[in-house]
């Protein structure tokens, strides 16, 4: 079963001494709500506000919900709109099996939060945490310690030189949002996209079944069509994951070498 980290017990209720600030605050769970997304300056450096005071965060569900996932997102999106009435034009949009983005005020971030946490157990919370919605970066320079290959390097003088390497880009869904939105899904770039390698003269093949050789060749690109295999998953993701399949170990062990050759 998926696991969450606990937050930190909130304070005792009821306490007669406290003002409504403080009432209001102490519901806001510690640790539910990310830090950044309390300052304005942490929000505006990090280039999160999408239009006036709204900014653009993703609710993490929780998956320790009495009803499992499936019900963390339909008691979720009725808590969105029973809370946050006016902010129905920003309907949250799924983009991961349990993430909502949203667009919201800190006012609004912190009364969907409070409305979710107030008389209610863990099991009956839908909302785990509130995360900036960062905008993605390239940091090719980094990808080498970002992957430990520095450490293999160091330790193993694992240099890639002489290795033939593969990507398999499977499960590309070309009804996200994403593509509609910015229309790239279709050799924008000249990549790696979902139909394989483009900038490159690069050989097109199927999938091939165990056993059976490929001509793979050093200095040369290969486009695998796999299509036949990876094919199973629902939404959202589709069939990312779905790469468990004697075919495409069969093509890694062959890429990397490490196969008999036909006599």
């Amino acid at each position: 079963m998926p696991t969450q980290p606990p937050h930190d017990e909130e304070p005792g209720r009821d306490d007669p001494a406290e003002d409504a600030v403080a009432q209001r605050q102490r519901l806001l769970r510690p640790g539910t709500i990310s830090e950044a997304l309390r300052d304005r300056t942490q929000r505006a450096q990090a280039g999160l506000l999408v239009e006036d005071d709204r900014f653009a965060v993703l609710v993490e569900l929780n998956l320790l919900h009495a009803r499992a996932l499936p019900g963390a997102k339909k008691e979720f999106l009725r808590l969105y709109r029973r809370t946050l009435r006016g902010a129905g034009d920003r309907t949250p949009v799924e983009v991961a099996t349990n993430y909502f983005r949203c667009v919201l005020t800190q006012d609004e971030v912190e009364r969907l939060v409070r409305a979710d946490q107030e008389g209610r157990d863990t099991g009956e919370r839908t909302i785990y945490r509130v995360w900036p919605d960062f905008r993605v970066e390239q940091f090719i320079d980094r990808s080498v310690a970002t992957v430990k290959g520095d450490a293999a390097l160091r330790s193993y003088q694992a240099s890639g030189l002489g290795v033939t390497w593969a990507v398999v880009d499977s499960g590309v869904n070309e009804r996200h949002p994403h593509f509609g939105e910015h229309a790239n899904l279709l050799y924008k770039w000249g990549g790696v996209g979902f139909d394989g390698f483009q900038a490159v003269d690069a050989s097109q093949a199927p999938v091939a079944p165990v056993e059976q050789p490929y001509q793979f060749a050093a200095g040369r690109f290969f486009n695998l069509d796999a299509n036949a295999v990876i094919k199973n998953g629902g939404p959202p993701s589709g069939s990312h994951s779905d790469i468990v399949h004697p075919e495409i170990a069969w093509m890694l062990l062959s890429a990397a070498g490490i196969t008999p050759r036909a006599g």
